[in-house]
């Protein structure tokens, strides 16, 4: 099987709030940019409630399908990389987590490894709230 080919994704130096009140977020956006859906082709990165990153990455030819009924329940992200890691897809996984106010995304690797992370931490706790296997160019 290809493997997915992750580009540099593009680093935000902040939140892009716009006057409606919606925003193009730093790690939706880095997360996006890393598996090639163009910069200039999204304004604002959706909400944990509407989720427009998962049409965004329909839209440039990828496949985005939902992981999390194949997963533990209460699942972290220490643990997610270990059931990623037992799937055995040729994909990336956009995972989304959510906690005290906030939420998060990050991309993870078919081996369990961080590929994009804008707030890492050593030992990762935080709940997962999504998680899609992107198929690139498949």
């Amino acid at each position: 099987m290809k493997k997915p080919t992750i580009q540099k994704p593009v680093i935000l130096p902040d939140h892009i709030k716009h006057p409606s009140g919606k925003m193009k977020t730093v790690c939706v956006t880095a997360c996006l940019t890393a598996i090639g859906v163009p910069f200039e082709s999204f304004q604002v990165t959706g909400t944990l409630q509407n989720p427009n990153y998962l049409s965004l990455i329909n839209k440039v030819g990828y496949c985005a399908r939902s992981r999390k009924s194949k997963m533990p329940k209460g699942l972290t992200i220490g643990a997610c990389r270990k059931a990623i890691k037992n799937l055995g897809e040729n994909a990336v996984y956009f995972v989304v987590v959510n906690g005290n106010g906030y939420c998060h995304a990050m991309l993870i690797d078919n081996n369990g490894e961080t590929i994009v992370d804008t707030a890492p931490r050593k030992k990762d706790k935080r709940k997962v709230h999504s998680i899609h296997a992107v198929f690139i160019g498949q």
